[in-house]
């Protein structure tokens, strides 16, 4: 799979697995279910909670990864599987105001949770694995992922 096509199935899918590092138990993994959008860069666009354990985690330690997956259960191992490594950064300004148009426009129930205690982040990926069934996977560069 290459770079243009991972960001075309990331950009085809809404839900995925945050890991982050967890702030209660170090050197564990903490996972949780996210929706995101994509930026423009490619770079996935998260909506999260103050109050939420990931973002306590990311506000500690910004190194995450993001699975997103193509469930087909009746064969869940030959199914396309995609993870981001990266950095998550907060967004502000400008870029905080392009994320919530995109994010609106994949999620517009989201704007009932109104502002509240809500901000925008971003994964900035270093590195991508993808497993396209069993024995087909690689891994794909941010540079060539974000020229794709």
């Amino acid at each position: 799979m290459e770079a243009k096509g991972i960001r075309e199935f990331l950009a085809g899918r809404r839900y995925g697995a945050l890991a982050t590092q967890s702030l209660d138990l170090p050197g564990y993994p903490f996972g949780s279910l996210v929706p995101y959008c994509l930026d423009r860069q490619g770079c996935p666009i998260l909506r999260l909670s103050a109050l939420a354990q990931h973002t306590r985690n990311i506000l500690k330690n910004p190194k995450a990864s993001l699975t997103v997956w193509d469930v087909r259960e009746e064969d869940i191992l030959g199914s396309t599987r995609v993870t981001c490594l990266g950095d998550v950064v907060k967004v502000t300004g400008e870029e905080a105001e392009q994320a919530h148009e995109r994010y609106d426009a994949g999620f517009p129930m989201a704007g009932a949770f109104g502002e509240l205690d809500f901000s925008f982040f971003k994964l900035k990926p270093v590195r991508i694995r993808y497993i396209l069934g069993f024995g087909r996977m690689g891994w794909v560069e941010a540079s060539e992922y974000e020229s794709a």
